[in-house]
């Protein structure tokens, strides 16, 4: 729960940023080597980005423009800000990639506090809160997302910002997560044109709270009736696998790899949300889901295709390695001399999958229960070859 402090931070730091957007950012402009890309569809052009707001964005092509041009969101494909390649957001993101949440906050944060440009503030404090979250620190998330909503709040990621801190609020059951959903709902009554989002946001939000309550039919109505989508961006993204990995937590695996399919088969052409959706519904089908074949069949896409991060890898390669384990040993004595064949193939990729996944760079705990499971296993079936030149299978 917030504590006065807290509360206190959070607003001189707004204030502070606010200060920052006000003063700070002219004297970016005078740089132009630093200029910003819009990708448009078709074309992309150099310009200099001094805000984003709801309805798309304001930038110069040189600092002496004297008047700020815009683009609505609707042409607009892409925003590459200079010094994202490189620099605190670059070192983030490359932390958040490995898992290794708490180091990406810690740059995240520098990178929001001392900002001098609006978008170092905007995506520090919206990254900080995704860090924070990932680590499990809901607490801190929220914090990071009120800082952000209370900054900069005409800018295009204030709604999400929003429902984020309610999200993370929820989670813990901080009653502030209440005062989050008035705030969606008064915000969607006064601004009617903006549709629904705000309303599915806020509902959303109170399906945790109720779950959390454990009012878990009632939290599963309201889910039903948050109808998100791939055009809300991250947000449709984060509810819907927030929601599948509360499926999950619940035993329900059949639902979960249900809300991981349905995903997959609506997510746009983003590696780093299919390897996630793929990890989900790859390991919701090996805990009890459906079919162990199909568990194994999605499990191997993130050991075969470029994306996915090092800690994602690691628990694929574990649970893939830990169902072609099973299989192989049950089709190890198959009287069809193809099928035992294949078993002792099956058992000696299983092992590989195992081995890569305890060497992970990772610090997932799917390194150490892949140890764990070949440390159970027989000397001659950790790789000394039986007679005939097959690893030995033996039962456990």
């Amino acid at each position: 729960m917030f504590t006065h402090s807290n509360f206190i931070a959070t607003l001189t730091l707004a204030f502070a940023l606010t200060l920052c957007a006000a003063f700070l950012l002219p004297a970016a402009l005078t740089a132009v080597e630093r200029r910003d890309r819009v990708v448009l569809r078709g074309n992309s052009f150099p310009a200099i980005i001094e805000r984003e707001t709801r309805e798309g964005i304001e930038y110069r092509i040189t600092p002496s423009q004297p008047n700020v041009q815009t683009r609505r969101w609707s042409e607009v494909v892409e925003i590459r800000y200079a010094g994202m390649e490189g620099g605190l957001f670059q070192a983030g993101m490359n932390d958040m990639r490995a898992g290794r949440y708490e180091e990406a906050a810690t740059r995240f944060n520098a990178l929001a506090t001392g900002a001098t440009r609006e978008w170092e503030g905007a995506y520090g404090f919206y990254h900080l809160g995704e860090a924070w979250e990932r680590a499990g620190d809901y607490e801190q998330a929220a914090a990071a997302f009120a800082a952000l909503a209370g900054a900069f709040p005409e800018h295009r990621f204030w709604l999400d910002a929003l429902y984020r801190r309610g999200i993370n609020l929820a989670h813990i059951g901080n009653p502030e997560a209440q005062t989050v959903i008035d705030e969606l709902l008064n915000y969607r009554a006064q601004n009617p044109a903006v549709g629904r989002g705000p309303e599915f946001r806020a509902n959303a939000i109170r399906a945790v709270m109720q779950a959390r309550a454990g009012q878990i039919n009632e939290a599963r109505r309201t889910a039903n009736s948050v109808a998100l989508a791939p055009r809300d961006g991250d947000t449709w993204f984060h509810w819907g696998n927030y929601w599948a990995q509360f499926l999950f937590n619940q035993g329900e695996f059949r639902d979960a790899a249900q809300q991981f399919q349905r995903m997959l088969t609506q997510v746009e052409d983003n590696p780093a949300q299919r390897a996630q959706l793929s990890l989900g519904l790859g390991v919701s089908l090996a805990r009890g889901g459906g079919d162990r074949s199909q568990a194994i069949m999605e499990l191997l896409k993130l050991d075969t295709l470029p994306y996915g991060s090092p800690a994602q890898r690691c628990e694929a390669q574990f649970w893939a390695g830990r169902l072609m384990l099973a299989e192989a040993r049950e089709n190890k004595d198959n009287e069809d001399d193809r099928i035992s064949s294949f078993a002792r193939t099956q058992y000696q990729r299983a092992i590989l999958l195992l081995q890569a996944a305890a060497a992970s760079i990772s610090d997932s705990p799917a390194k150490a229960e892949a140890q764990n499971l070949l440390d159970q296993l027989q000397p001659e079936e950790r790789g000394e070859e039986a007679e005939g030149g097959a690893p030995v299978l033996v039962e456990e």
